[in-house]
């Protein structure tokens, strides 16, 4: 049989298990009708575990190209593959396995397709002989497959439904029926019956325990395991759902009426009962089959009244207790992983263990985290933390090794020994917290890993918590000379940062401060302290962070790439921000004498009002900041960074915007200002003074203007006057290299101007403009549509390009290919030329 091949058996088994590792259905199928050889050496890759293979459709090969770009159809597309690997592997099954309900809905009248059978038209008599499919499968389809059994669209299933009644008796089992609406039933408690019961009868028909690894079922099939418990010696992982017609919500038993109680009672006892079958289940298998079953999991999201547990934890409390040991686990992640850890953790080895990650744990899980005794001061190990917090403080004791250690490293520094207590090693930490974000937790690890911790992410996620009180100050006394990204975010109130946690972070390179504050304090006390950051490379503030980071810290950030000022990302319609504050200071964008004298003056700063109530400071703070006050505007612009790539600024930064801080930045691509306001408020007018190099010395040549060589992407989204001798000069001096421009809510110019002002530059492929236009007036000034489509709010849209030589500008063939088309251009957007307009 080697002779078939001119591949080398293992050469060939390695392509085949990368393909398989690739999800490369098309190429795996292709294999298997090359010859017998390729076939049975493929067959164990492509029938291992068929059904999640085939929802994973291969981008790069050529049947499912279109259709993963055409996203809308691969719902379909995946329905139709997975149940043509149905029919595949049940004409194979035993017939008497074959039920009504498998044929009305997987055979239908529709000709059979044999994409993953080489010989689909063999004959009955030796098409089982050919190749058999079933013993390699050993990953049974879960129950969640499959999604759509096309009910709706297939008479035979119809028919079935109505024949055998199945809708009558699936209401006669719901417990519940009386308390919810009678228009939720359907989609409540019948289509997940006929779900539930299509996977069972589909599982069984499948199955062939001698060579299954993975099997998922029901409750109530439990006792079909445990007759067959001696075959499944392969089995690995074993997973139990509660059926529909079983489940018990233990909240509505209040409402039942009490006939309909008595029927509960009688199906928690049937409950009992096979959950019992289930537990003898898991203990029969692991006396006979030793050290084969790694995992048994029964997934019950419902919980006793009062209580933070599953009903069912006592069960699976026991299915665990028969499982073999975790020894010397490297890992934690998981709920399977934690299942088997919570009632073991006393006797599990954790000095090798690197990563921990309970971010996709049930709330059950983190819940008996809290309760079970302390466990991380055993993991010396650790490298890496993912959690959600539990409890009040789990890393403290961090912080008292870190004590000890340094006291030691004080005792044996005359005798040069080394320190006995060595450190946990940890690396990377991220912090979740259900709720705003708690300052205790997020120093002690500062303070117990600072001399290894790299990264340091930290987020509070729920909008809906209650917000009763500020979180505590957090960042206090940090020393962090390893970290390279910081990351601190909140859903819910304010981000409390301490005025110095920056300057103890040295080598950082990422910091993204933001909060979700919608309303600022105008009352003022100083911001946060300078901080020296050489490194840093992107800076990303929202709400407060953005208001309270002094800018002298980027008077050391001589290698910042990015950079982003804005406000609360959850309103970024400023319907609740002020900006009283900065008009009442006259903002002179080309006075700076008068600017200067303001600094004289003492004024406060008014953009960036600090909060006494939260940082309050000592009484020679306050000395120092009477005799010597912080100058008005700090936000002075006098930067001088040459390597910042790309600029945000939103809100009160981007209407306080000034050209002249760009006169230092020659590597700027991308700028966008967004200031989302009003129709008449907080308006400005800018002009060409604006765009002039004020600063230039005599020696210096070109025409006086700012010039930014690089700049590619600008967007506009403000409310500024803008005159067409602005376009010219910004695009044509300042900007000669501009690619796409987007432009909304300036004022001051016609489209001909705009398209006057845009058409010559050589490396325009996008601009887009929101001006109000005449449906005729894009034809008049000699552009062409592009295409039409219903655009926001039912106002059409349209893209043009220039037209033959009206406007001068070259034709660009509807054939642009995309590789031609920059990444942050849509697939329409092809032109050199284009202009997004509206209606009046």
């Amino acid at each position: 049989m080697a002779r078939q091949s001119p591949i080398p058996p293992e050469c060939l088994h390695i392509v085949i298990e990368h393909l398989s590792l690739d999800n490369d259905t098309y190429s795996l199928t292709t294999l298997l009708r090359v010859n017998r050889f390729f076939a049975y050496a493929t067959l164990p890759f492509l029938y291992r575990d068929p059904f999640t293979l085939v929802s994973k459709l291969k981008s790069s090969s050529k049947r499912f190209t279109f259709i993963n770009r055409l996203y809308k159809e691969m719902p379909s597309q995946l329905n139709r593959n997975t149940m043509l690997l149905t029919r595949t592997l049940l004409k194979q099954a035993p017939l008497d396995k074959i039920t009504d309900l498998l044929r009305a809905v997987c055979f239908t009248q529709q000709s059979f397709d044999g994409d993953f059978d080489p010989w689909p038209n063999a004959p009955s008599d030796r098409y089982t002989h050919v190749l058999e499919y079933l013993p390699h499968v050993t990953h049974l389809p879960s129950l969640k497959f499959p999604s759509n059994t096309g009910r709706n669209n297939n008479p035979r299933l119809v028919a079935y439904l109505k024949t055998t009644g199945f809708f009558d008796r699936c209401r006669a089992l719901d417990l519940y029926a009386s308390i919810f609406q009678p228009t939720t039933q359907k989609a409540r408690f019948d289509m997940p019956m006929l779900l539930q019961e299509f996977h069972h009868q589909l599982l069984w028909a499948l199955c062939v325990p001698e060579s299954t690894r993975i099997l998922q079922i029901l409750l109530s099939d439990v006792h079909q395991v445990l007759d067959r418990v001696e075959r499944f010696k392969l089995l690995e992982t074993f997973e139990v759902s509660i059926d529909k017609h079983l489940g018990i919500m233990e909240y509505m038993s209040q409402y039942l009426p009490p006939k309909d109680k008595a029927l509960e009672d009688a199906r928690r006892v049937e409950q009992d009962r096979h959950l019992e079958t289930m537990v003898g289940f898991v203990q029969k298998h692991t006396s006979i089959h030793k050290g084969v079953l790694q995992s048994a999991d029964l997934h019950d999201n419902r919980t006793l009244v009062g209580s933070n547990l599953p009903a069912t934890y006592g069960y699976q409390q026991r299915m665990t207790k028969c499982l073999p040991l975790v020894h010397n686990p490297t890992a934690l992640m998981g709920s399977r992983d934690f299942k088997k850890f919570l009632d073991t953790s006393e006797y599990i080895n954790l000095s090798y263990l690197e990563s921990f990650s309970n971010m996709l744990c049930c709330a059950h899980t983190n819940a008996i985290l809290a309760q079970i005794p302390p466990f991380f001061h055993r993991c010396r190990s650790l490298k890496s933390i993912y959690t959600v917090i539990f409890g009040d403080d789990p890393f403290a004791w961090a912080v008292q090794e870190r004590r000890e250690h340094n006291a030691q490293v004080a005792r044996n520094q005359d005798n040069a020994l080394t320190p006995q207590l060595s450190l946990v090693p940890v690396k990377e930490v991220v912090l979740k917290f259900g709720g705003q974000i708690r300052g205790q937790p997020i120093d002690s690890i500062a303070h117990g890993f600072g001399a290894t911790l790299e990264s340091y992410t930290m987020a509070g996620w729920r909008k809906f918590w209650p917000h009763q009180h500020e979180a505590a100050v957090f960042g206090q006394g940090w020393s962090l000379p390893r970290l390279h990204t910081l990351t601190a975010t909140t859903a819910r109130g304010r981000l409390t940062l301490h005025p110095d946690a920056l300057v103890g972070c040295p080598a950082v390179k990422k910091v993204t401060l933001k909060d979700s504050v919608d309303a600022y304090p105008a009352v003022g006390t100083p911001s946060w302290t300078p901080a020296y950051l050489p490194l840093l490379r992107t800076l990303e503030l929202s709400g407060s962070p953005a208001r309270l980071f002094h800018p002298n810290s980027l008077h050391s950030a001589i290698s910042l790439e990015a950079l982003t000022l804005a406000q609360n990302e959850g309103n970024l319609h400023e319907r609740e921000y002020d900006f009283d504050d900065v008009e009442a200071g006259n903002f002179d964008i080309d006075n700076e004498g008068e600017e200067e004298a303001e600094e004289d003056n003492g004024e406060q700063d008014l953009l960036h009002p600090t909060l006494d109530h939260l940082f309050p400071l000592s009484e020679q703070q306050q000395a120092e900041t009477a005799t010597t006050p912080l100058p008005r505007p700090r936000w002075t612009w006098d930067w001088h960074l040459p390597h910042l790539k790309k600029l945000n600024l939103c809100a009160e930064f981007a209407f306080s915007f000034q050209f002249r801080m760009l006169r230092l930045t020659p590597s700027l691509t991308h700028l966008c200002l967004t200031n989302i306001v009003s129709e008449g408020d907080h308006e400005r007018t800018v002009t060409v003074d604006e765009l002039r190099d004020h600063q230039r010395t005599e020696g210096e040549t070109g025409e006086g203007f700012i010039c930014l060589p690089s700049l590619t992407n600008l967007m506009l989204v403000t409310r500024w006057t803008i005159g067409p001798q602005f376009w010219q000069t910004l695009f044509r001096k300042v900007m000669p290299s501009i690619a796409v421009i987007r432009e909304a809510k300036c004022s001051g110019f016609t489209l001909q101007d705009w398209i006057e002002a845009t058409l010559g530059l050589e490396n325009l492929r996008f601009a887009g403009t929101m001006l109000k236009v005449r449906y005729e007036e894009p034809l008049e000034l000699g552009l062409s549509a592009l295409d039409e489509y219903q655009g926001a709010r039912g106002r059409p849209q349209f893209f043009f390009r220039d037209a033959f030589n009206v406007l001068g500008g070259d034709v660009v063939s509807d054939e642009a290919p995309l590789s031609a088309v920059d990444d942050d251009l849509d697939d329409l957007q092809l032109a050199r030329y284009t202009s997004e307009v509206s209606l009046k």
